[in-house]
C-alpha cells in the first residue's frame, strides 16, 4: 500500500516536482551558511517528498538528545524565531489546502502528504527524514518513558538486539551496554554536512561574484577621446565647395510680361517662354487659330501669372480681359479637365451661340 501511495503521489500528482523544488530551496539556504539550520530541514523535507508514504519527519533531539551542540542550538532558536511568521502563514495555507483536497475525494492521498509535511513547514529547523519504522520505534520509546513517569520508575534503558532482560525491584528492565548501542546521528554530523555543502557551493559562487561581478553588472562604458585630440577635430573647418562647382538651379519666374505670340489656341509665348493657358486645351481648326492671332495682336501686351490649377493666367493690358476666358467664349479653344468654373461657363456660352469650333459641330 505504501508503494502504491508513493506511485500515486508522483503520478499523476507530480510529487517529484515538489521534492526537487523543496530540496533546491533548502540547498540555497544552506549555501548562504546563515540560513543553514533552515536549509538543512528543507532538504530533509525534500527527501520526505520522494517517498512520503514510507517516510516520516522527526526531530533530531528525538534521535540523540546528547548530540546537540550548544552554539548551534542557540543559533537554531534564532532562526526559528525569525521563521515563525512565515512558517505560520505557510502552515495555515497547507491546512486549508489539505481540507480542500479531502473534499475532492480523489485528492485524499495528496492531502495526507500535505498534512504530514505541515509541521515541518511550520518549523523545519532540526528536522530529519527517517523511515516509518524508525518513527514508530521513537514513538514506542517515548510511550515507555511516559509510562515509567506515571509509575514513578526511573527511565528504562533503550533495548538493543541480543540483550537479555534483568530483573530489578521496580520490574523487569533491559540491561544495555552503552558500547553496544547503535550510534545515532545528531546535530554534529548534520552541521558538518551542511558546512561542507555550503563551502563547496558557496566559495566558488562568492569568488565568481567578486571577480566577475564588476564585469557582469557594470553598465557598458563608451570609449572616450582625449580632449587634446578632440579639440583640433572640432576646430577643423569644413571644406568649402567652390561656387563654380555647384550647378545653378534653373528658376522659373512666377510672372511674365510682354507682347504674346500664338503657339496654338491654348498656348502663348512671351519673351521666348512657353506659357500654357490655364484650363484650356487647343483645337485643330485653322479659322480658330487665325482669329486667336488677330485678337492677340489687338490686345497689345499681356501679364501672365501662375494659376492655382496649373498653367498660366494671362490678362490683356489694353482690354483687361483674361485671354483664356476670351478664347473659350469665342470658341478658339476648349475647356480642359482641370478648368475653373468661369472657363467652363464661357465654353458653355460659346457652344450655345455656335462660336468658333462649335459652329462647325
Amino acid at each position: 500500500m505504501r508503494a502504491l501511495g508513493n506511485i500515486l503521489w508522483h503520478f499523476p500528482f507530480l510529487g517529484f516536482i515538489n521534492a526537487a523544488i523543496t530540496y533546491l530551496i533548502g540547498l540555497l539556504f544552506t549555501v548562504t551558511v546563515v540560513g543553514a539550520p533552515l536549509g538543512l530541514g528543507l532538504m530533509e523535507l525534500g527527501k520526505f517528498y520522494l517517498g512520503p508514504f514510507g517516510r516520516a519527519m522527526v526531530r533530531d533531539s528525538d534521535l540523540d538528545p546528547s548530540a546537540e551542540i550548544g552554539l548551534w542550538k542557540a543559533y537554531s532558536w534564532i532562526i526559528i524565531i525569525l521563521w515563525f511568521p512565515f512558517g505560520l502563514l505557510l502552515a495555515v495555507a497547507m491546512v486549508v489546502q489539505a481540507f480542500l483536497l479531502c473534499c475532492t475525494i480523489i485528492g485524499i492521498p495528496l492531502a495526507i502528504v500535505v498534512a504530514k509535511a505541515t509541521g515541518t513547514v511550520f518549523n523545519p529547523v532540526g528536522k530529519r527524514c527517517v523511515s516509518v519504522a524508525v518513527a514508530q520505534e521513537l514513538q514506542h520509546r517515548a510511550a515507555l518513558r511516559e509510562l515509567d513517569g506515571f509509575a514513578g520508575r526511573p527511565p528504562r534503558s533503550e533495548p538493543t538486539l541480543g540483550q537479555s532482560a534483568a530483573t530489578s525491584g521496580s520490574g523487569t528492565i533491559l540491561n544495555v551496554r552503552s558500547e553496544d548501542r547503535p550510534g545515532l546521528v545528531g546535530h554534529g554530523p548534520q552541521l558538518s554536512k551542511g558546512l561542507k555543502i555550503g563551502l563547496a557551493v558557496g566559495v566558488p559562487l562568492v569568488l565568481t561574484v567578486v571577480f566577475l561581478g564588476p564585469k557582469l553588472f557594470s553598465s557598458p562604458t563608451t570609449a572616450t577621446m582625449p580632449a587634446a585630440t578632440l579639440q583640433p577635430q572640432l576646430q577643423k573647418p569644413a571644406p568649402v565647395v567652390p561656387a563654380a562647382a555647384i550647378p545653378p538651379v534653373k528658376q522659373v519666374p512666377a510672372s511674365h510680361s510682354g507682347i504674346p505670340e500664338i503657339l496654338d489656341t491654348a498656348t502663348l509665348s512671351v519673351n521666348g517662354q512657353r506659357l500654357p493657358l490655364a484650363g484650356l486645351r487647343p483645337v485643330n481648326l485653322p479659322e480658330a487659330e487665325a482669329a486667336a492671332r488677330n485678337y492677340v495682336s489687338q490686345a497689345g501686351g499681356v501679364t501672365c501669372d501662375l494659376a492655382p490649377v496649373g498653367g498660366w493666367r494671362c490678362v490683356s493690358l489694353a482690354k483687361g480681359l483674361d485671354i483664356a476666358e476670351v478664347f473659350a467664349l469665342s470658341g478658339f479653344a476648349k475647356a480642359a479637365a482641370n478648368a475653373p468654373d468661369f472657363i467652363r461657363n464661357a465654353e458653355g456660352m460659346a457652344r450655345q451661340n455656335g462660336m468658333g469650333v462649335w459652329r462647325a459641330s
